[in-house]
């Protein structure tokens, strides 16, 4: 299980943003490094440390950090959202 705040800063280092920068309103227009290749870091990272695998639909769906957090959420691995 893993913390919000630790999974905001792991969000934040994926996209090469500074740690504590990240909340969960922030938008993927907001974070340069949420590019193609920043993305595929993202899943990269997900399915490493966690074992989560995203279907193409669900990767174009993400357009927030809330919405990363929710995937880790229904992941089992991110605690209920407040």
């Amino acid at each position: 299980m893993i913390h919000l705040q630790d999974a905001l800063d792991l969000i934040a280092t994926v996209f090469g943003e500074r740690e504590g920068s990240m909340t969960a309103e922030t938008q993927s227009s907001s974070i340069a490094g949420w590019d193609s290749m920043g993305t595929l870091m993202l899943l990269a990272e997900l399915d490493e440390k966690f074992g989560i695998h995203l279907e193409e639909s669900e990767i174009y769906a993400l357009k927030s950090v809330g919405d990363i957090l929710r995937v880790l959420e229904r992941g089992g691995v991110l605690g209920v959202m407040a």
